[in-house]
């Protein structure tokens, strides 16, 4: 079996212990690279952690920024989501909404009258999403 070493500092040796108590150490680090290795990826696709708080309510997810249009009094921000939904949040006059898409047809649907519906498929092709009718 091949084997790696892993060098820990002294003040790590106290999480390397508490990891143990959930398996061998092993298993734990390669789950936590895998982990890792996925999110690098994403991280490259350019996904991120995003929060918006609309309506008293805080909306957490990895995502993407797809379109941001600015208006006076308006801006409309479109992210598309590790899981392939859409999240479009709307801000008017400082007020914050949020709808959520499962598809690129809803969206497009959503956002035609506020939106330049060839705005919006260019800069989903710029992110390699095709939208196909």
């Amino acid at each position: 079996m091949p084997r790696k070493n892993i060098y820990v500092k002294e003040k790590d040796m106290k999480l390397f212990k508490e990891a143990e108590a959930f398996g061998p150490i092993s298993s734990v680090v390669v789950r936590a690279l895998k982990q890792y290795v996925k999110e690098q990826k994403l991280r490259r696709q350019g996904f991120r952690n995003h929060v918006i708080i609309a309506e008293d309510l805080r909306y957490y997810f990895v995502g993407r920024e797809i379109k941001n249009l600015r208006k006076p009094n308006k801006e409309i921000i479109v992210y598309q989501t590790k899981g392939n939904n859409f999240v479009v949040q709307r801000k008017v006059n400082g007020k914050s909404e949020v709808n959520v898409y499962c598809t690129i047809s809803e969206l497009i649907r959503a956002l035609s009258s506020e939106l330049d519906v060839k705005e919006v498929k260019r800069a989903l092709k710029d992110k390699k999403i095709v939208w196909i009718n």
